[in-house]
């Protein structure tokens, strides 16, 4: 499944921004132009060769660039472009069979996947007296994929200013075209499309916390498959392609808690999401991060994040028989799974520039969910990825 469009994850969050960084990340009073540079090295560890029908096991490698141009014109209007540059290379599992015990292993799609992506997204926000309006627009397009998405913003402070209400629509189109060479694929043209609203809730507490609270749904429509995906077939001893159902309706509860504590110079930030979709997937996601500043230009943020899943109604590693509705996917992202992952960050402010560095690792695995899990998919992914971002502020 390709990333959703930047326009259709936006929140709402005018009321947490002086204190969700703290002192260290404050901007600037007077600037009018910000550019941006972030390089991020995105790495998959190689699967185990237990795990594996044949192969190393060697999985994807994801090289980012990510640039961004903010400008102010007057005094109420901004004016944005993000541009994402990705080259994409290695292997993905394609299929899910039984081996000799019966215990599933992953079949790879062999290292021929090589693409590259480009995405950009332009916006026009203005801001006055409390109240603003933001339009988007954006197009992402690499080989075998392409898509126009759009979204229009809106929020206002209520006449106590501590409390801001924030809302959101957005739209995407896309459009599959797989060619992916000798890969197998389920389909030769087709579509897809995903509209989503959203409200938020933010409110300053006091002086040093405020807290979010924001509500998402998102609807698809089309073909919601992987055309370079398939399902094992036991007593056919064959393959079928990944077929899922053609709509997707999925609601998000997400809520932010931003503490800043004077005598640390620090802030604690809190966040927990629900999410709940018709293919009967529940996730929670727990993510807690200190922002320690050392004086007036670095700030140092460890973090850690938690996730669970159920699986899909239709999702299972292999099948013994089709099933009745024509569904089968044995994909790891639709199985039962846990993930924990570690982060840490550091920024340094200096001059009206900025410079940054991240390291994050992701770990996952059915001991990590919530309940308990039957049979592990033998694909679930574990990655490293480091970055670096530079910011310039005139």
């Amino acid at each position: 499944m390709r990333k959703p469009s930047p326009a259709l994850l936006a929140l709402g969050a005018s009321a947490l921004a002086a204190l969700s960084a703290g002192r260290a990340q404050a901007q600037p009073d007077g600037n009018d132009t910000q550019v941006d540079y972030r390089y991020s090295a995105y790495r998959e560890d190689a699967l185990p060769q237990d795990r594996v029908v044949a192969g190393t096991g060697e999985r994807y490698a994801v090289d980012t660039h990510q640039f961004r141009l903010v400008q102010t014109a007057g005094e109420t209007t901004t004016l944005s472009a993000d541009l994402t540059l990705e080259t994409m290379s290695g292997a993905s599992p394609r299929f899910v069979q039984p081996d000799a015990d019966g215990n599933p292993v992953q079949v790879m799609s062999g290292a021929s996947i090589e693409d590259k992506r480009g995405d950009l997204q332009v916006s026009m926000k203005r801001a006055k007296a409390g109240r603003s309006a933001t339009l988007s627009l954006g197009y992402s397009g690499e080989e075998d994929y392409s898509a126009i998405n759009g979204a229009v913003e809106g929020g206002f402070e209520l006449d106590d200013r501590m409390t801001t209400l924030s809302f959101g629509l957005g739209y995407s189109d896309d459009t599959i075209d797989p060619s992916q060479g000798m890969t197998p694929t389920g389909t030769l043209h087709d579509k897809r499309s995903a509209a989503t609203v959203y409200g938020s809730y933010a409110r300053v507490l006091d002086a040093v916390t405020a807290v979010q609270t924001t509500v998402s749904f998102t609807a698809h429509d089309g073909y919601l498959g992987d055309p370079y995906k398939e399902a094992w077939i036991v007593n056919a001893a064959n393959t079928v392609p990944d077929a899922r159902p053609d709509g997707r309706q999925q609601v998000s509860w997400l809520t932010r808690l931003r503490r800043f504590f004077k005598g640390a110079d620090a802030a604690l930030h809190a966040d927990y999401r629900y999410y709940h979709d018709d293919w009967e997937v529940d996730a929670h996601t727990v993510d807690l991060a200190w922002h320690q500043n050392f004086g007036a230009m670095l700030r140092v943020a460890p973090g850690v994040r938690w996730y669970s899943q159920s699986q899909a109604f239709f999702y299972e590693p292999f099948y013994n028989a089709p099933r009745s509705d024509g569904f089968a996917s044995s994909d790891y992202r639709l199985s039962p799974y846990g993930a924990v992952s570690a982060n840490l960050s550091a920024t340094w402010d200096f001059d009206g520039w900025n410079a940054g560095l991240r390291y994050e690792r992701y770990e996952s695995s059915p001991d990590y969910a919530l309940g308990k899990v039957a049979v592990e998919n033998p694909g679930l992914v574990d990655f490293d990825v480091a970055s670096l971002s530079v910011q310039a502020r005139f």
